[in-house]
């Protein structure tokens, strides 16, 4: 099937609807939960665009490859920050604050000297 033998067809909206999904992540950055899901959510409605115009002729090409780009960068963008507030893990582990000091002697402070008063 052609793109010429569905004239009354309208073209379907998936790239248009990544591209802005894929900004709105992009703006949403500092908030991870809403980015991650609106990121991905673009990617598959620009790897649906992109599928539908390779193969039917129903949807923009260009459209498609930048709600793609967009996308996959918001979504990649908000993964890295989700995962760096974790910050690295300890090379070692840390001792535990209830652990016993070792025990040593006590011995009381000098005394003062013949004479010296304070």
């Amino acid at each position: 099937m052609t793109p010429t033998d569905n004239l009354n067809d309208p073209p379907l909206g998936l790239g248009p609807t990544s591209v802005a999904l894929g900004v709105v992540g992009l703006l949403l950055l500092f908030l991870p939960v809403l980015s991650v899901p609106l990121g991905a959510i673009g990617l598959a409605f620009g790897l649906a665009g992109l599928l539908f115009s390779l193969f039917g002729g129903w949807a923009s090409l260009r459209w498609s490859i930048a709600g793609i780009a967009l996308s996959g960068l918001a979504l990649a963008i908000a993964v890295a920050i989700a995962e760096a507030a974790a910050g690295p893990l300890p090379s070692r582990p840390a001792p535990p604050e209830t652990q016993a000091v070792a025990e040593h002697v006590y011995v009381p402070p000098p005394a003062r000297p013949y004479g010296w008063e304070p």
